[in-house]
């Protein structure tokens, strides 16, 4: 074998070795999951309180992913004063599955009856057919109840 042979035989091998080694470099991550898009927020929630009810309304957006609505409902009460630095801690009171006939009429309703002597602030919040898939909450309302 002569001379130029090794020194090609050994450039090979070291472009060989080369390529294996580069090949395993770099930083690996496991592989990420697909990002889901939210579920849209609802829309125009309001409140109104007749003889002691409660009916929040607001509007479904034409989403079929949404299956339904979380009610969520934070109350301080009155005779502690207003806290204004207090952080409000909503709890899930109840739940507005979406019928074809609550889809087909657009809007969502809930009722409760109220206690009297509190602040209350409700929301609520979409969720998909298997409950975890979850997405923007609407915005709050806030009224006392006296």
């Amino acid at each position: 074998m002569s001379h130029s042979d090794r020194r090609g035989n050994g450039l090979f091998c070291f472009c060989l070795i080369w390529a294996f080694l580069m090949a395993g470099c770099g930083v690996k991550a496991p592989p990420a999951p697909p990002r889901l898009v939210p579920l849209p927020a609802a829309g125009d929630l309001e409140a109104s309180v007749e003889d002691g009810i409660l009916r929040l309304s607001w509007s479904i957006p034409a989403d079929e992913r949404v299956a339904g609505y979380a009610v969520l409902r934070s109350r301080m009460p009155l005779s502690e004063g207003p806290c204004l630095d207090c952080p409000l801690v909503f709890e899930r009171v109840g739940d507005r599955v979406l019928t074809p006939e609550i889809r087909e009429t657009g809007q969502a309703l809930y009722t409760e009856q109220l206690t009297e002597g509190y602040a209350y602030t409700y929301k609520v919040a979409p969720y998909g057919e298997d409950v975890r898939t979850t997405g923007e909450e609407s915005k709050a309302v806030t009224f006392t109840y006296e």
